[in-house]
């Protein structure tokens, strides 16, 4: 990644795990030329939920919820320590090219966080299909396995919500990409990846 190439295609795989959204922040700081914001908040509604109980979790994984979280002016709670909170700072090298980023409805999670901040900022040009995360942020984070009682069924239960620092986006959509473009059965059998071709083509364009 360096000042002197003049386009890249971002395809974003990020994972979407408790540590994805470091390594967005990270990619994203790369392409800023100024301070910027990652989150609006971190929040969760309760420093303990009764599902509690139904978790195989020891009493101190439980307990560092209440442990990592503050309550805020409107009743709910803030995470009180994450990198991602508060003012950000570019990184180098910085990115200087033109980026298209490719999206789909697996681009989700921390990836759809990151592709968020590239939009909103007009730092890409999308590719593909509209993403499958929501523009404003996801709920994750603290996540605990809970066993319901009768039946037994583990369920993953994430408590932290995570509002991105955009605006100005429909609520109800996740990232509808400016070139539209669809992969069909023929394309996948034949190996072809019309996306990501559609994205070359247009970066080659002087």
């Amino acid at each position: 990644m360096a000042a002197a190439v003049a386009v890249t295609v971002v395809a974003v795989v990020i994972a979407a795990t408790a540590g994805g959204g470091a390594y967005g922040k990270l990619l994203f700081a790369h392409v800023m030329d100024r301070p910027f914001l990652y989150y609006w908040a971190l929040e969760t509604k309760k420093d303990h939920y009764d599902l509690f109980r139904y978790t195989d979790e020891s009493p101190k994984d439980v307990e560092d919820l209440a442990k990592q979280v503050g309550k805020n002016a409107r009743g709910w709670f803030d995470v009180l320590d994450h990198p991602n909170i508060g003012l950000q700072k570019p990184e180098a090298p910085r990115f200087t090219g033109r980026i298209a980023i490719l999206i789909d409805g697996l681009s989700f999670s921390a990836t759809g966080e990151t592709t968020s901040l590239f939009h909103f900022h007009k730092k890409a040009v999308f590719f593909g299909e509209e993403c499958g995360a929501g523009y404003y942020g996801n709920t994750s984070g603290f996540i605990v396995m809970a066993t319901l009682p009768n039946t037994r069924i583990q369920v993953r239960i994430p408590l932290v919500i995570y509002t991105m620092a955009v605006d100005g986006y429909p609520k109800d959509r996740g990232i509808v990409p400016d070139f539209p473009v669809s992969p069909t059965i023929e394309d996948l059998l034949a190996g072809r990846d019309p996306v990501m071709e559609q994205a070359l083509r247009f970066l080659e364009k002087k």
